[in-house]
């Protein structure tokens, strides 16, 4: 019975529901006219992982990825185009975005100083070696 829907008259006035706006304003917040962010797939391999950033037309000097601790931040900066002169370009239209993107990840389970990055046709790839399992160290425990 909980899983029914009430039925609404067509030309009906829906009753308002704060839920519906939560939701609308998520939505709107989250989803399409989101802020961008740049698209990650991680696979797990046998011996590693595999994490790939689709990071079109960023230089690669504009790509800076800094562990901390536990945590790989991947961070790439667009800049507006600038005329012969230094001044920024009068765009009649900009779709794109401009600015500082960035991304973290936890690096629990992986042995952070094997990293290595390469980026080619916009595309990063990050090979994350795996820790090794160490095997519980075996010792005699004396009887007093």
């Amino acid at each position: 019975m909980l899983a029914l829907t009430p039925f609404v008259r067509r030309g009906a006035v829906a009753p308002y529901d704060p839920f519906r706006e939560l939701e609308n304003l998520e939505r709107r917040f989250f989803g399409r006219e989101a802020l961008p962010v740049f698209s990650v797939d991680i696979c797990e391999e046998t011996d590693r992982y595999v994490l790939e950033a689709d990071l079109p037309g960023f230089l690669k000097e504009d790509i800076h990825l800094d562990i901390e601790g536990q945590y790989l931040t991947l961070r790439a900066e667009r800049k507006m185009a600038k005329d012969g002169e230094g001044a920024e370009v009068k765009y009649l239209r900009s779709e794109r975005f401009y600015g500082t993107f960035s991304r973290t990840f936890d690096l629990s389970g992986v042995d952070a100083d094997a990293l290595h990055a390469t980026y080619e046709n916009g595309v990063l790839r990050v090979l994350m070696p795996k820790k090794k399992a160490q095997s519980p160290e075996k010792r005699e425990l004396t009887i007093d």
